[in-house]
Order: C-alpha cells, then sequence, then structure tokens
C-alpha cells in the first residue's frame, strides 16, 4: 500500500505540499499496522525482552532483538525500530542503535 501511494505521488506531483505529507504519514502507518500487528509486535517484543533477563542498557542485545524482529517480520531494522519506538517499547537511544 505504501508503495503504491508513493508511485502516484513521485509519478505526478512533487511531494513537497502538507497534503501530501499527510497522505504519505497515514501510508506509513497502514504499512507498519499491516507488517506488524500491534498486539503481535507487543507480545513478540515482551517475550523476547523478558526471557532473555537483559538489562534495557545492554545497546548489544537491543540491536540484536530488534535485528531478529526485523527479520522475523520481514520488515527492515529501521522500520521495526520505528514501529517499536511508537508502540513504547524502546526509547530514543534504542532507536538511534540503527541510524
Amino acid at each position: 500500500m505504501h508503495q503504491t501511494y508513493s508511485r502516484i505521488i513521485d509519478g505526478n506531483i512533487i511531494c513537497e505540499n502538507y497534503a501530501l505529507k499527510v497522505i504519505e504519514r497515514q501510508a506509513n502507518v497502514s504499512a507498519a499496522n499491516f507488517l506488524m500487528p500491534t498486539e503481535l509486535t507487543i507480545k513478540e517484543y515482551k517475550d523476547r525482552y523478558y526471557s532473555a533477563g537483559f538489562e534495557r542498557l545492554n545497546y548489544g542485545f537491543m540491536w540484536d532483538l530488534i535485528r531478529e524482529m526485523a527479520k522475523d517480520f520481514s520488515v527492515s531494522k529501521q522500520a521495526m525500530s520505528y514501529r517499536l519506538r511508537n508502540l513504547g517499547l524502546i526509547d530514543e537511544n534504542e532507536e538511534n542503535l540503527l541510524k
């Protein structure tokens, strides 16, 4: 769905006005909800995080957790980190691990 919006926008209009940015944001949210459903994403994160017994400050563990979840959900690491951040599961420092 996201790519359809992007092709229409990129193919016909320069994406610089506010309305098109809103459409882009809606496409991103829809894609995230479709590819990484809220309940499943939260469950998977909590199962992996709490079963490992690591502290949140262990960034090596957090990077691996994000990487593995991204692979399992067939999304990019950046998309997974954004999703986990938007769901309140990771903080800004953990999200920035992949930037």
